[in-house]
Order: C-alpha cells, then structure tokens, then sequence
C-alpha cells in the first residue's frame, strides 16, 4: 500500500518553508501580516502548521519574499494539498478536536516511541479492549457512537499494513499487562494480539516491571514521533483535558533519553513475549475453573 504524506504535514512543510522565505528577505511577521491582509497571529500559525494555509495567501506571501515561479508553483501545489479533507474527517464526533492533528501526524511517522503507564497503546489494541475502555470513558454512549468509535481507533491501525509501516517501540508498565480490561476473554485476546504484534519485525515490546522501583518517567506517559523530515519530529503529552505537544529538539532529545533508560530498566523483547505467554497460560487456565465463563470476575 503506497503512502505519502498527509495534509498535517504537508502544512507544517509549507509553513517552515514561508518562514524560511521570510527570513531570508529580511521580512517581519508584521510586514507579512500586512502585506497578505491578516492579523499577526495567523502568520505565526501558518508558518507553524497550526491551520490551513490558502493559496491566496501562498501566491501573496511569495510576492513579498520575492520567491521564483518555479518555487511559487511548488508552493502553491502543496497549499492545494494541504487543504484536501482529512481522512478522519468522518470520525469527528467520536474523538477530541486536540486528538484529531495528532491521528493525523501518526498516520505519516516513520517511528513511534513510546511509554504507557495505563493503557495498551493505540495501534496494538485489539477489538474488545477497544470497546471496553470506551465504554469505561463514556458509560452512556449509543450502540452506534460506540461502534463508530471503535471503528475509528481500527482505522488507525490500517497504517501497519503499509509497505512500510512504522517502526513501534513501546515500554509498557507492568501494570498495563495486569489490568483485566474487559473480562478475561477480552483481557487474553488483547494480550494474544500483543504477543502476535511483538513477533512482527517493526515492533519492539519491553515491559518496565514493578520491581524496577523508580524510574524517570513515573506517571507520565508519552509518544516521540519521527518523520522522514526529523525537523518535524515532536513528543506528545496527553491528558483527560486535552494534549500538548512538544516541538523543540531539547524537548525530543530528553524524551529520547528518557525512552532510551526506560527500555534499559525493562525487559527485553523476548522477555516480554515470555511473560504475555505466561499470563495467557493463566488465563485459559482461570477460564477453565470458571467453566469457560468469559465474562468480568
């Protein structure tokens, strides 16, 4: 399956381009704000991929920064593309406006790394698991947001089945493993799934276990997202009101750092699939006393 980038980045490309064009003649967002007839702030959003840009504004900004035909076309091309619907656009209602850019940026990576502290990350849940922890965050959602939400969280996972997917690295506090989210079929099946993922030659598994004791990132989960353009690369924070995203390279390179002795402390990857399988064994095992009743205990 081909791949090619998304308007996100094709945004925040086109913006780091306007910046550098403005800078290297010698222009102020001031200057630009007015020559284009906008405000300030929407400069610096442009310019910082936080919003659509027009090719108006492209045409009149080029203008000014005295930009050839050749690299005004390029420029003008890629606003068009930029402005194209999101692929998640139908999924809207079923996911915060701060989640929507970064589902949009993931489907682009080239790597993924991250620590979860609560959650089986994203790309890896399976099916049930999904609709359990949705159903725990909205307890009074339909049959239908239900499904549309599950279905939107499935399509991320398409991106894995690329050609060339995104290389996942991903610690995972004991906890996460332990949490019988859903009951114990939903609870083996996810953990089925992690085993297959971590058999996959782009994934990379490590679980921090509680004996560990401290460890550099108590509490606080987090995803470093790589592109082709490493100047895009940024770490991602969320939380129950909203997220925050972290663009500057000290910021990357302490969570690299960080995500770099977090997998130290932490089991290797065939450790990790070792002791999936020993909680799976588990599992079918507690299934059978009860009769095979998959339901929650």
């Amino acid at each position: 399956m081909a791949h090619s980038p998304g308007r996100t980045v094709l945004r925040r490309q086109l913006g780091r381009e306007l910046r550098r064009l403005r800078e290297a003649a010698g222009k102020t967002v001031e200057d630009a704000a007015e020559w284009a007839g906008v405000q300030k702030p929407t400069i610096s959003k442009m310019e910082n991929g936080r919003q659509a840009i027009r090719p108006t504004n492209v045409r009149l900004l080029a203008q000014l920064y005295g930009a050839s035909e050749e690299l005004t076309a390029d420029l003008l091309k890629r606003a068009a593309e930029s402005t194209e619907p999101s692929p998640w656009a139908a999924y809207a209602d079923t996911m915060p406006d701060s989640f929507t850019r970064y589902a949009e940026l993931e489907a682009d990576t080239v790597r993924i790394d991250g620590y979860d502290t609560e959650l089986v990350p994203g790309l890896l849940q399976s099916e049930g698991y999904i609709e359990a922890v949705v159903r725990a965050a909205r307890p009074g959602i339909t049959d239908a947001a239900l499904a549309k939400s599950v279905n939107f969280r499935l399509a991320r996972q398409h991106r894995l089945l690329d050609k060339n997917p995104p290389r996942l690295r991903f610690v995972l506090n004991e906890g996460v493993l332990l949490r019988r989210v859903g009951g114990l079929e939903t609870y083996s099946e996810q953990l089925r799934a992690l085993i297959e993922a971590n058999e996959r030659s782009y994934v990379d598994l490590h679980v921090l276990p509680f004996a560990v004791g401290e460890h550099p990132a108590m509490g606080s989960s987090f995803k470093v997202l790589e592109f082709t353009d490493h100047e895009l690369d940024f770490v991602y924070l969320e939380n129950n009101s909203g997220a925050t995203y972290l663009e500057g390279v000290e910021d990357r390179d302490e969570y690299r750092h960080i995500m770099d002795r977090l997998v130290g402390l932490s089991d290797d990857s065939q450790a990790t699939s070792e002791r999936l399988a020993k909680l799976v064994e588990t599992c079918d095992s507690e299934r059978k006393g009860y009769g095979d009743d998959s339901g929650p205990h």
